[in-house]
């Protein structure tokens, strides 16, 4: 090994290969307690396909097409699938797991990384790291089964470690990472849309401005894959968005929360139209629509080759269209009930994540997580039915949340931007990487907590890492300004590269 590459292997911090060895031994303790990969979303039985959208025999035969003729998604997700669906049918179970683990890795790995990168103590960061992500459950669980909540977790972490680090020292180099790793989030998971990862683009490179022609080369190429994306989806839907299905969604915390007989009325007074009536996602003869049977197999299909409705057919553009006029109409009619639903979901945002519902018959690691979720999430009576009283749009009682989450939750979304703020004279750029990584989890807060309603708790695990990093953060400031001001954290900060500057040369190197 040459001499330069020994220095550099050094020169690594060697508490990152601590967390890497715990997050492989987590995970192998796992398997040998019988959690393995679950493999059902694209396994022989229909009712499991759920969470797999796309028709899997277009998948097999017609992957590349199929994935660029997405109305419903953006591509990557079923791009990996349908990559693993051509591996032979032996090794697909390994290749999912070596993918799940990198996930797993990515999320632990850049957790610790961006806390160390934001002053915090590398023992605090590892501490941290190890208790509230190695040995989460729910980590282990949602890192256990083939569905897109690991990656978009990993994906999201992995933007924000991009993102302070851009911050930190800009280069071209770290500029074309940070718009990679945030294109392909957008390109993988519907909460993060192209145009919005383009605003914070045009946001970095304005605030970076001293490196400017550094910053615009490195995002140059992820901006342009999601000016294409977005023109292809306004072409096709009339909008610039990954999913034409914000009607249907929203449709959970309006009209499909409420009371039937008040929908009912709403209907009968001419308020809502019988739209309202139809459970969101039904298919399209319950819609009355006739759904579109020309063009690519991908959207022609009125129901999969498993017998379910194609989510992806152009007819749920209008299904969506009208559940949104419907979805309006009710909350402008009804505020107290949409309030009262969003509350519900809240809760459920401070419901553990192994308690989300697809869980529900996963007992390999039964005394492990009763133990996680007292001991370190506080939750006071843990319900192994909840997951089915959530989707039942019942009330999420008190002594079932996880109150580690709620404190965590609330440091984050309250405590960062103030932080950010506080830093913004002394160390701007600091505070504008605080507020990009609480963009991220802000962003993904609303939407779920606006639009969504029984699954908030999977998607406050794809934010997680974010949260109880900025939560981290949030303390050490307080601390810091409880002792005055001069802190080790000071200092770190100062070393590492945050001057007290308005704008900062390109670094040397990477």
């Amino acid at each position: 090994m040459p001499a330069t590459s020994r220095e550099r292997v050094r020169s690594i911090d060697p508490f990152i290969w601590i967390v890497a060895g715990l997050t492989l031994l987590a995970r192998t303790l796992a398997w040998a307690a019988g959690l393995h990969v679950d493999l059902s979303p694209i396994g022989p039985t229909a009712n499991q396909h759920a969470w797999q959208l796309l028709d899997l025999n277009l998948l097999r035969h017609d992957l590349l097409s199929a994935s660029g003729s997405l109305i419903m998604q953006p591509p990557l997700y079923n791009l990996a699938v349908g990559t693993l669906l051509h591996l032979p049918a032996h090794l697909q179970a390994s290749a999912a797991g070596i993918g799940l683990l990198a996930c797993s890795l990515v999320i632990s790995l850049a957790t610790y990384s961006t806390m160390t990168l934001l002053g915090i103590a590398r023992g605090l960061a590892l501490a941290v790291t190890v208790v509230l992500v190695v040995a989460d459950p729910a980590s282990l669980l949602f890192s256990s089964s083939l569905f897109y909540a690991a990656p978009a977790a990993a994906l999201a972490t992995a933007t924000a470690w991009a993102a302070v680090r851009l911050f930190e020292r800009p280069s071209g180099s770290r500029a074309g990472l940070f718009g990679a790793i945030a294109a392909t989030l957008a390109l993988t998971n519907t909460s993060y849309q192209p145009v919005m990862v383009l605003v914070v683009f045009v946001v970095v490179a304005a605030v970076l401005r001293a490196s400017l022609r550094q910053i615009v080369v490195g995002l140059a190429l992820p901006a342009l894959l999601l000016v294409a994306w977005s023109s292809a989806m306004w072409v096709e839907t009339g909008a610039p968005t990954t999913s034409t299905w914000l009607g249907m969604n929203l449709a959970h915390v309006t009209t499909g929360a409420a009371p039937r007989p008040l929908v009912r009325q709403l209907v009968a007074d001419g308020t809502l139209s019988r739209t309202a009536l139809v459970p969101a996602f039904s298919s399209l003869r319950a819609y009355r629509i006739r759904p579109v049977t020309s063009g690519p197999a991908a959207q022609a299909q009125v129901t999969r080759s498993d017998g379910q409705p194609n989510l992806n057919n152009p007819g749920y553009e209008t299904a969506s269209a009208h559940s949104l006029h419907d979805d309006l109409a009710f909350i402008v009619t009804e505020p107290a009930h949409y309030l009262h639903t969003v509350g519900m979901g809240l809760r459920i945002w401070a419901i553990p994540g192994d308690q989300y519902y697809l869980f529900t018959n996963h007992q390999e690691l039964k005394g492990y997580v009763a133990a996680y979720d007292h001991l370190i999430d506080l939750q006071v009576v843990r319900d192994p039915y909840l997951p089915l009283v959530i989707l039942d749009h019942q009330p999420t009682p008190l002594d079932q949340m996880a109150w580690t989450e709620v404190v965590l939750s609330a440091l984050a979304i309250i405590g960062a931007p103030i932080v950010a703020l506080v830093e913004r004279r002394r160390r701007p750029r600091l505070s504008w990487a605080l507020l990009l990584t609480w963009a991220l989890l802000a962003q993904a807060f609303l939407v779920s907590s606006l639009t969504e309603y029984g699954e908030n708790n999977r998607f406050r695990f794809e934010t997680g890492t974010l949260r109880i990093t900025l939560s981290v953060v949030v303390v050490a400031t307080l601390v810091d300004r409880l002792r005055g001001g001069s802190s080790s954290r000071a200092t770190r900060l100062d070393s590492l590269g945050w001057a007290s500057v308005d704008e900062v040369p390109a670094a040397r190197g990477n």
